[in-house]
């Protein structure tokens, strides 16, 4: 399935085809949901070490 921009959706395809392969499109749905990259992990602990450090000094 195209957007407006001529990308393919993929989310959107299995979401149209969801009747036709119920179990691959929950397969589908669980894995493309997956964030691709750890960055929302590495804020948080980044968060976590700034704050033991901001402890530590006070």
């Amino acid at each position: 399935m195209e957007t407006e921009s001529g990308e393919c959706d993929i989310l959107k395809f299995w979401q149209i085809h969801a009747k036709r392969w119920p179990e691959l499109s929950n397969m589908a749905f669980d894995f493309l949901t997956i964030s691709a990259t750890s960055a929302a992990s590495e804020r948080s602990f980044s968060g976590g070490k700034d704050l033991i450090s901001m402890r530590e000094t006070n």
